[in-house]
């Protein structure tokens, strides 16, 4: 029996190492054994050096005690002690242990709600890590009924069970029973709101400032979501996985962008939430979850971040048998554009919805008789409330993917990508949002050995004379025209063009800057005078395709691709 005198535990604590192993035994604990041991990590002896309670092994102290709990009730002098040793924890809670802290609590209230409440009830579990987002979700959880909050609870004891890298199958299968019994609509409604909460969240910087030799220093921390509540969160993403809806799948890619973007000084917000959103737009049916991750790819620079979605993206291209250029052109969501534009119909009145950029649009209103109303009349934000709501999400939708695509079509040019005719007139020309990009761009086609550009101008193809080019048909190869591959007087025509027709391309083409490799640095083959004290945007180099044997890309790929 543990006495708890200053001499035992003088020894014990000399002897941490074996305490911690004698936790982890196979033991026979009595309740007054179990009180002394928490009164002696609560309060340690003066001379002890462990005056910080998570210092002491009190994770496997309250897994033992969880053991010894099995089959029978603690006494009232035990439930008084775990309930001092929760308070202790409580207050010397501190970021670099805050989820092995969550946990222990988490574990102690399990124990006492067990002893002091009949078998069969549901313990109430809320997020507890201090952030802004439990506040917000745990007053969502109040507001529910009590007949719903028991299945609720049920989810969220579900949720502390995520862990990993990944969902395994029982833990997905689990979740599923218990939403269905909560109500599969009510949970996506209300998880999709905490999505909704996150992506608006700002990070919570805090001020801080210590003494030392005399001076004050001062410093700011960031932090996003609180460490405990990071892997629940990640559990309720992992459970998104059954549901294949549009609105629930752009919050989640939506979710993933905000939890990549770095905070100074930590890296990303919420790396494992960003994952876990990326898993499940990789495991939805159909390719809209496809086209998401295709988007994220563009917009997200860590390189595991981007591995990671590559490496999904190859498995959906081989499920399809295709290749991962053809399942991004397949994934491209039209919105039901038709030359990038779409009108709704309200009663007499109708709204037209035009892309007049890339990620830029206009949504104009008109009359019954034609004529343009500036506002949004009054009886469609009463009877059209839902409709005009999820309108105004598609348009943040068409503007994202927009943006996406023309980044996407930008990276063309260093993979030197070359296209059927019967593939690009679906995927390109004829798609009716992608046709807004690419029919303001010049391209390359080759046809019976015969190679020519030309844009699309009045509904047929033209050089930069104007005249009419050669009809691209079955046989046709399309390429992006890039300036480098043709000559000064060339991309002068086409210059000239652009600017008389008044087309604004929607990304640089006709006047990209090219940097030849000249005659000099042929010969000083290392160097370039000609580049010497410019600055380099290094990112913007290096981000270049390997070719497909893998070899390092030559100087003048590298001058063409910058």
């Amino acid at each position: 029996t543990w006495t708890g005198t200053d001499k035992d535990w003088v020894i014990c604590s000399t002897w941490d190492a074996f305490m911690r192993h004698l936790l982890k035994t196979k033991l026979v604990l009595e309740y007054e054994d179990i009180t002394a041991i928490i009164s002696c990590f609560v309060k340690p002896p003066k001379n002890d050096h462990n005056n910080n309670i998570m210092a002491w092994p009190v994770a496997s102290l309250i897994t033992q005690v969880e053991k010894q709990l099995k089959d029978r009730k603690a006494s009232p002098e035990l439930i008084k002690s775990l309930s001092e040793l929760k308070v202790g924890i409580e207050k010397e809670r501190n970021a670099y242990s805050e989820k092995e802290q969550a946990k222990v609590i988490e574990k102690i209230d399990h124990l006492v709600f067990k002893t002091q409440n009949m078998e069969g009830l549901v313990k109430p579990t809320w997020f507890p890590g201090n952030d802004e987002f439990a506040d917000y979700a745990n007053a969502s959880i109040k507001l529910l009924k009590d007949a719903e909050k028991e299945g609720w609870f049920r989810l969220m004891k579900h949720s502390q069970k995520a862990s990993g890298g990944s969902p395994s199958k029982k833990y997905l299968d689990e979740g599923k029973e218990l939403f269905k019994e909560f109500g599969a609509d009510k949970f996506k409604q209300l998880v999709n709101d905490w999505f909704k909460f996150i992506i608006t969240m700002k990070e919570k910087v805090t001020e801080h400032t210590h003494t030392y030799n005399g001076q004050n220093h001062t410093y700011t921390s960031s932090a996003f979501i609180a460490v405990p509540n990071v892997d629940m969160i990640k559990g309720f993403v992992w459970l998104c996985v059954h549901f294949h809806d549009k609105a629930t799948l752009y919050n989640l890619a939506t979710l993933a962008d905000r939890c990549y973007k770095k905070i100074p000084g930590k890296g990303p917000a919420a790396a494992s939430i960003g994952n876990a959103s990326i898993y499940v737009l990789a495991n939805s049916k159909g390719l809209d979850g496809v086209g998401h991750l295709s988007r994220l790819r563009l917009r997200i620079k860590q390189s595991s971040t981007q591995n990671l979605i590559e490496k999904y993206l190859y498995k959906a291209a081989e499920q399809q048998g295709v290749s991962i250029h053809e399942i991004e052109d397949m994934a491209v969501n039209d919105y039901g554009l038709v030359h990038g534009s779409k009108t709704y119909e309200f009663d007499d009145y109708k709204a037209v919805l035009k892309l007049t950029g890339a990620g830029k649009s206009a949504f104009d209103w008109f009359k019954p008789d034609g004529s343009l109303q500036k506002s949004v009349p009054a009886f469609v934000k009463e009877k059209y409330a839902t409709k005009l709501k999820k309108i105004k999400d598609t348009i943040k939708q068409i503007g994202l993917t927009s943006t996406a695509q023309r980044d996407r079509i930008d990276r063309m040019f260093k993979t030197e990508r070359n296209l059927e005719w019967e593939q690009f007139s679906e995927y390109y020309f004829s798609h009716g949002l992608m046709s807004f990009l690419t029919h303001k761009l010049i391209w390359s086609f080759e046809q019976n050995g015969t190679k020519e550009s030309a844009i699309y101008v009045d509904e047929k193809w033209v050089n930069p004379k104007g005249t009419i080019a050669l009809s691209p048909g079955e046989g046709t190869k399309v390429s992006l025209w890039h300036p480098v591959f043709s000559s000064v007087e060339e991309i002068k025509n086409w210059r000239t063009f652009l600017i008389d027709q008044k087309i604004v391309q929607p990304l640089k083409q006709a006047f990209r800057e090219v940097y030849l490799l000249t005659d000099a640095e042929v010969n000083t083959r290392t160097y370039s005078n000609r580049m010497a004290a410019h600055i380099l945007k290094q990112h913007s180099l290096i981000h270049w395709q390997k070719s497909g044997d893998g070899n390092i890309p030559s100087w003048e790929t590298l001058i063409m691709v910058a």
